[in-house]
């Protein structure tokens, strides 16, 4: 649902809808007011089942974020060195995660969601463990003595339960432990680990094997998830309470690269899953593209298939519109640990969920093979941009920018290259990444291209589709950008 996105220093560049589970409703600090608001439906875990993304996390019990806002600990001024949780009650949309839950759109949401019920019954957001799951912490309501719940996604939800480093962690000996010790001997998750931290934020803007957002909830009234790690960083509106030690030049292409596998590999979690569960409805229509059924009914000016090499059928949906288009160029261009991983099994599983979705013996197999590779395509990545710091950095932006743009179109550059709103706006998010990580060193006339393919990809106010959108109009800004790029190929 792209309100705005920017192209800022030199540049940030971003839409807003990434930020769809934390940022709608209440401005201030989850104080609750509801009479009720201590009781919540049974079903939450006491603790948090971190992801592991390469490390074995210390069991470990929530204290709450209070216990981080002392002005001698992390709650001095805003934006500075020590006023961290100052930086995260100002800026953060994490904090109203929670007080989201008692807004008009919540309230509908669950009235909606009760229709679709047998009983009927309905149960309001702020007690649903569904919506909990991602709009606070994993606390048992009777083990919740200090309101965490309330707190919304605090410190904790990122930085991990902090029973055993809250009183160790600012002590020297700890200081001195690698990254992997704090996380598997504290529970102190590895958060400067970039594919750590994408795989993480991933368990909720994309969903995991304890946490999804299905269709029902989305045609209940749920922002669709639609979630780009690179892009989530650079918001304008989100305030960062800590500074990236890597470089400039290598942190944004590589945390874009890295995104890419980590979002793959959480829908692929998610996919295992909903495989699983029985009673869970098959196919799962949140992993096809919108658009291929939601289109607008008598003209066909807007039907993205019109101007696109377009793969697909009426009736054949297409499978990881959001997830899949860029992937190969990360596959065969980023990896900087020898060459080229091996993608094939995915393409392998998009088939199969396309051509015979019901065979799901099949489909949990060629699962199972995909995410090796896409395991593998992570750990290849990490190795150059992980734990402790940056070995090899990246520096051929002009080159990948080229490759990637390429890439959206067909042989012959006349046509998207079986791209739907989806692929387009996956593609221009990586060209924004790579372009902040080019810095200065790119030629004037590439931003006012991007800027003007980033206005044709706004949603109109009020809806969450391309509504309106002329693909014809999107193609011919993309080609103006890609046109522009020989002249710069081969620089730095």
């Amino acid at each position: 649902m792209p309100r705005e996105i920017t192209l800022p220093r030199p540049t940030t560049v971003v839409p807003w809808f990434l930020l769809a589970l934390v940022g709608i409703g209440f401005a201030a600090f989850p104080e609750c007011n509801q009479p009720d608001c201590n009781h919540v439906e049974p079903g939450l875990p006491s603790t948090a089942a971190p992801p592991s993304a390469g490390f074995a996390i210390a069991h470990a019990s929530y204290t709450g974020a209070i216990s981080c806002a002392a002005a001698s600990c992390h709650g001095g001024d805003a934006h500075t060195v020590g006023g961290e949780y100052a930086t995260w009650i100002a800026n953060d949309p994490h904090k109203k995660a929670y007080m989201v839950l008692y807004n008009e759109v919540s309230e509908k949401i669950a009235r909606n969601l009760a229709s679709l019920k047998p009983d009927g019954k309905e149960i309001p957001a702020h007690k649903d463990a569904l919506c909990l799951k991602c709009h606070s912490l994993p606390v048992e309501p009777a083990f919740d003595q200090h309101g965490i719940v309330r707190q919304g996604v605090s410190c904790e939800g990122c930085h991990g339960p902090a029973e055993h480093y809250l009183t160790t962690h600012f002590q020297g000996s700890f200081k001195a432990l690698s990254v992997q010790d704090k996380a598997e001997q504290y529970g102190l998750y590895p958060t400067k680990d970039i594919g750590f931290r994408a795989v993480m934020c991933a368990s909720c803007h994309v969903g995991d094997a304890s946490r999804e957002v299905n269709h029902d909830l989305i045609a209940a009234g749920h922002p669709r998830l639609m979630f780009e790690f690179s892009a989530y960083h650079e918001h304008p509106k989100y305030g960062k309470h800590w500074t990236e030690k890597a470089s400039p030049s290598d942190f944004e292409v590589r945390s874009w690269a890295i995104g890419q596998a980590a979002v793959i590999k959480s829908s692929l979690d998610l996919l295992e899953a909903r495989l699983k569960t029985e009673k869970a409805p098959w196919p799962e229509f949140t992993e096809y593209s919108c658009y291929a059924c939601h289109q607008e009914i008598g003209t066909k000016s807007h039907v993205w298939k019109d101007v696109s090499k377009w793969e697909h059928a009426p009736g054949k949906m297409a499978w990881g519109t959001w997830t899949l288009p860029v992937l190969n160029v990360v596959a065969n261009e980023v990896n900087l640990t020898g060459g080229a991983v091996n993608v094939s099994e995915l393409q392998k599983l998009r088939e199969l969920m396309e051509t015979r979705p019901l065979a799901k013996d099949e489909i949990k197999a060629q699962t199972g093979k995909a995410k090796t590779q896409i395991e593998q395509l992570l750990a290849s990545l990490r190795q150059t941009g992980g734990r402790d710091a940056v070995s090899r950095p990246f520096t051929q932006h002009a080159s990948l920018f080229s490759k990637l743009a390429g890439n959206g179109l067909t042989p012959d550059q006349k046509q998207f290259n079986n791209l739907d709103w989806d692929g387009v706006t996956q593609h221009y998010l990586g060209l924004a990444a790579i372009y902040r990580a080019w810095n200065m060193d790119h030629p004037a006339n590439i931003k006012p291209a991007m800027e003007d393919l980033r206005g044709k990809l706004y949603f109109q106010p009020g809806y969450d589709s391309p509504k309106g959108l002329e693909p014809k109009t999107v193609f011919d800004k993309y080609k103006k950008l890609f046109d522009l790029i020989p002249k710069v190929e081969g620089k730095p």
